[in-house]
């Protein structure tokens, strides 16, 4: 899902600059969030446990989804809050290098997440 979220922002991401405009920004936004809270699941599985991680997975998806539709009707209506969304742009950037202190890793090769992170 991580893969596939940065692929569809790639086209979403050229699909909005084209022709920036609210509407397409939706498209911009939409596959980012995907992107965001799978790469927090896959955490979640890879520190935590793979069932936690595998349970999280789509309510994490739904979540970053209906931040985005829920931007783009209050937008709609004159409003544009973007609350939601900044809490699931910025809550794995936060969340994710504390899971990586705190738990331990299972795989080889996991010290590259915190390099990842640092940039």
């Amino acid at each position: 899902m991580f893969f596939l979220g940065v692929a569809l922002t790639s086209i979403g991401s050229a699909y909005y600059h084209w022709a920036p405009d609210n509407g397409r920004l939706v498209w911009d936004r939409l596959p980012m969030s995907i992107a965001f809270m799978s790469l927090l699941a896959a955490i979640i599985t890879e520190r935590i446990t793979v069932n936690a991680g595998l349970r999280s997975l789509l309510p994490l998806m739904a979540l970053g989804i209906a931040s985005v539709l829920y931007w783009h009707l209050t937008e709609l209506k004159g409003q544009g809050d973007l609350r939601l969304y900044g809490l699931v742009q910025f809550y794995p950037v936060m969340a994710i290098p504390l899971l990586l202190t705190l738990f331990p890793a299972r795989y080889t090769r996991s010290a590259d997440l915190f390099v990842a992170v640092a940039f």
